[in-house]
């Protein structure tokens, strides 16, 4: 037996021996669905609250046969009755709780209560601290690194991109490694906040720490890119990343050849289109719509009949 599970052994017979546990077992189980109407406590449910503290709880939430759906209800009647206990529900509460839930693949529950410590009026827990309880309440690698994704995932909902930053080198820091659909939702969800520079940043440092840049990124950050105006410097970004065999795809360049068509700008074309060609990446009828529709649009009619025609010759018609 390894010396994690010789503690958590030790830990559940301590805290056998610490607080009533089938009373306990016993209160879980009789609790009422949320649904239900609110009944008041009974003076034995009381007496027995009162004789719970943060460490005794944390032994039970860790308890293995106590389900994770049973502690996630506990926990939850807690909340509603916090006026009965000593104490009140810490950071090292919740994590144990989001833990168990992981562990029982309820993803979307762990993300609901995690949410709750990292908006509202839970906010003052920064990432350092939540990092560190970590290391006190999850003692199994597979949950930790799932935990840590999910955390960078719920910074990218909640729009905390320093936040996530922070997250991602403490991630890389203890060699965990992040999912690429973990990354990618999050540099999509800073360039659409318009927080391009963060994106970019988030970019090099995917680059230099070996976790790969995936083309899905890549896009991601030119589409914030051209979005502002940026078309050289995006251009610039896919010429660069070409380089480093990060190969852009064909909405990549859409991206870049839209924003052109859209503000007229045919001289950043000019050297948008060669790259294309350069990359061998073909062109689809979404490219010589944009083309046709920028040539038109700017009045430049002859370069749009042009278009148009090499548009007709290679759908053969």
């Amino acid at each position: 037996m390894s010396f994690h599970n010789v503690l958590r052994t030790l830990k559940t017979v301590k805290v056998r021996t610490q607080v009533p546990f089938q009373e306990f077992c016993e209160l879980i189980s009789a609790i009422p669905s949320p649904s239900a109407a609110p009944k008041p406590l009974n003076p034995t449910t009381i007496s027995l609250l009162s004789k719970l503290n943060p460490n005794s709880l944390h032994l039970i939430l860790s308890e293995p046969t106590l389900s994770a759906s049973k502690c996630l209800v506990f926990f939850n009647f807690l909340l509603k009755n916090q006026s009965f206990i000593s104490f009140k529900l810490d950071l090292q509460a919740h994590l144990t709780l989001i833990c168990r839930l992981i562990r029982a693949r309820k993803i979307t529950l762990a993300e609901q209560v995690f949410k709750s410590i990292s908006v509202d009026q839970n906010s003052r827990y920064p990432f350092r601290a939540i990092a560190s309880c970590v290391e006190l309440c999850c003692l199994e690698p597979v949950v930790e690194a799932k935990l840590f994704n999910l955390m960078l995932k719920i910074y990218s909902d909640i729009k905390n991109f320093d936040g996530g930053l922070e997250a991602f080198d403490h991630i890389k820091s203890i060699g965990i490694r992040i999912d690429e659909r973990t990354y990618n939702f999050f540099s999509v969800a800073m360039n659409r906040a318009g927080e391009v520079e963060k994106g970019i940043d988030f970019l090099y440092r995917l680059l230099y720490s070996g976790t790969g840049v995936s083309v899905y990124c890549l896009t991601a950050v030119v589409e914030g890119m051209c979005r502002n105006g940026e078309i050289r410097r995006s251009r610039e970004l896919v010429q660069e990343m070409a380089s480093r065999g990060i190969k852009p795809n064909i909405i990549t360049f859409n991206i870049m050849v839209e924003a052109c068509a859209k503000r007229w700008n045919f001289s950043e074309l000019d050297l948008i289109l060669p790259l294309m060609e350069k990359e061998g990446v073909a062109f689809d009828v979404k490219t010589y719509e944009f083309l046709i529709d920028g040539f038109t649009s700017s009045g430049k009619v002859e370069e749009a009949k042009d278009w148009l025609g090499r548009c007709m010759t290679r759908d053969g018609k």
